[in-house]
């Protein structure tokens, strides 16, 4: 067997690379993030959380539309990053927040990388492995790199975190998950359960409840920041209200997140495999490590920091465990499912199993090295491969169609780009539209609000009910929710649309080509149409 090199947690603190080569290796890993996502804005979540920055500051941007009017749980986020909505474009703002966010986490994941195996190369060659790994095996939809928004800040904060823990450092690990709870509260949140559950089941003896106090105490009041707002967005309102609000986030806009197992047989399958694949790997590297070790006896399985970062991976699946046990028992009891599957519990799982994959797999080609192994070439050329072959598929793929995620799924890019444009230099700013029920970046583009649309669900109760009433009410013949989607809203024909501008108090209606309406056309091309709404008042 493979002799062990590695080197003990507190002495790995004092195994960091000279500051040069820390930046350069920075700067690799953020290379490694844009090669997996080189897609310019707007990404597919970024007119989401990015026009709601801009609203925050502006509201006479897009006045009226139900999403951006609605309470935001975010609120750390919205605080730094709005103002400089006041004067850069969106699309910089999202540059600039892509930067920063992927300098912060490829920072952080080369401290957490270093401390496990303190070599040059590894963090990144792990970074590209972790992104991979999420990217292909996630169940629930989960991603660490990729649009502008609060999430990877979050993560990087835990990652800083379980640095710190590895170090013995407890009382900064429960300040990082603090501050990873401010960005955003579930993700920080169930980190600091799961470090809570390994300190009360086999790290007592290294750190007591009163040592590490100042630092829970800390971490605690910094995480009020995302704690707050998020529970306000619904503080007052009945309980009937946010029992029914519950059950359409998690059974109607998010299963694919939060009830996952509520999705199509074939969906289902298609990403438990996936998943299965990278957890296999996680288990068998994590299986010959305990091996390793138990053949060392000079470095403890408590102390080694590879098997440290699979404690915390076990933690989130088992919090995934207990989330669909959760949603299998409580199957035909809709109200209590909702109101314990909108947390998430499967969120975790998607990226730490492949981090610590990622983690334990550079640490045994470093003990294949070091111990000059025959097999470090091979196992070296599997890893650059698996990490190196996707990667150069999504950069094929973005060179063949060259155009931002949230656009990408418009079949006719430019004219929706020609439509938006034509909408925001030609129609009044106050102006209320009925659009496409799946478009995502009207708002970007447009700079006008909408009725409705898929994407943009509220986090209120009283807001997620009036989404799915609206949606409903827009997109199905007449509002019967038994009836399907239509294809378009021409679909609907010219008498329903006078109902619901009338209703709505809309100005303008976009919508493709097919089923004309009886209505003034004010601008078309070959695709899209914008018909206008006379005499609403």
């Amino acid at each position: 067997m493979t002799e062990i090199t590695d080197i003990p947690p507190r002495e790995a603190e004092t195994r960091t690379p000279p500051l040069w080569w820390t930046w350069a290796e920075i700067a690799l890993i953020v290379a490694v993030f844009y090669l997996s996502c080189p897609a310019p804005p707007p990404g597919v979540n970024e007119p989401h959380y990015l026009c709601r920055l801009r609203h925050a500051v502006d509201p006479s941007y897009c006045p009226g539309d139900l999403f951006l009017e609605s309470p935001d749980a975010h609120y750390t986020f919205v605080l730094v990053f709005a103002p400089l909505t006041r004067f850069f474009s969106l699309e910089a703002v999202a540059w600039l927040g892509r930067l920063v966010t992927w300098v912060l986490v490829a920072w952080a994941w080369q401290r957490l990388s270093w401390t496990v195996v303190p070599r040059p190369l590894f963090a990144t060659l792990a970074a590209a492995l972790v992104i991979v790994g999420i990217a292909e095996g996630n169940f629930a939809g989960e991603w660490l790199v990729g649009g502008f928004e609060s999430k990877p800040i979050a993560y990087a904060f835990v990652f800083l975190a379980l640095r710190a823990w590895i170090l013995g450092n407890w009382n900064w690990a429960w300040v990082h998950l603090g501050i990873a709870s401010a960005w955003h509260a579930l993700v920080g949140g169930w980190s600091v359960l799961i470090l809570l559950a390994l300190w009360l089941g086999g790290w007592r003896r290294e750190q007591s409840f009163v040592g590490m106090l100042p630092g829970l105490v800390i971490g605690g009041v910094i995480s009020l920041a995302g704690i707050i707002p998020a529970l306000l967005t619904s503080a007052g309102e009945p309980p009937e209200v946010r029992a029914e609000a519950a059950q359409v986030y998690v059974f109607e806009r998010l299963a694919h997140h939060l009830a996952p197992l509520h999705k199509k047989a074939e969906w289902i399958a298609e990403r438990a495999l996936r998943h299965a694949t990278v957890a296999s790997l996680f288990a068998a590297l994590l299986a010959l490590r305990i091996r390793m070790l138990r053949e060392n006896e000079d470095v403890k399985l408590r102390d080694d920091p590879a098997c440290r970062i699979a404690f915390y991976a076990a933690g989130a699946i088992v919090l995934a465990i207990i989330g669909a046990l959760v949603e299998l028992v409580l199957w035909n009891h809709p109200t209590a499912a909702a109101s314990l599957l909108r947390y998430y519990w499967f969120r975790l799982v998607d990226v730490a199993v492949p981090m610590a994959a990622a983690l334990l797999w550079i640490r045994l080609l470093a003990d294949l090295m070091a111990a000059r192994d025959r097999w470090a070439p091979a196992m070296l050329t599997i890893m650059l491969l698996v990490a190196g072959v996707p990667l150069g598929i999504a950069m094929r793929d973005y060179a063949a169609k060259p155009v931002a995620v949230s656009d990408a799924r418009r079949r006719d890019v430019a004219d929706w780009l020609d439509i938006c444009q034509w909408v925001k230099d030609e129609t009044p700013t106050d102006a209320l539209f009925l659009t496409p029920r799946g478009n995502t970046s009207f708002k970007w583009h447009g700079e006008r609000a909408e009725v409705v649309t898929y994407k943009d669900i509220p986090q209120n109760a009283t807001g997620l009910i009036e989404w799915r009433r609206r949606l409903y009410d827009v997109f199905k013949p007449d509002g019967d929710p038994d009836q399907p989607w239509v294809g378009s809203l021409g679909q609907l024909g010219t008498p329903r649309i006078m109902e619901l501008a009338d209703k709505y108090q809309v100005d303008y209606v976009l919508t493709r080509h097919g089923a004309p309406l009886s209505l003034p056309i004010a601008y078309d091309n070959k695709t899209y149409v914008v018909y206008e709404i006379q005499n609403n008042e």
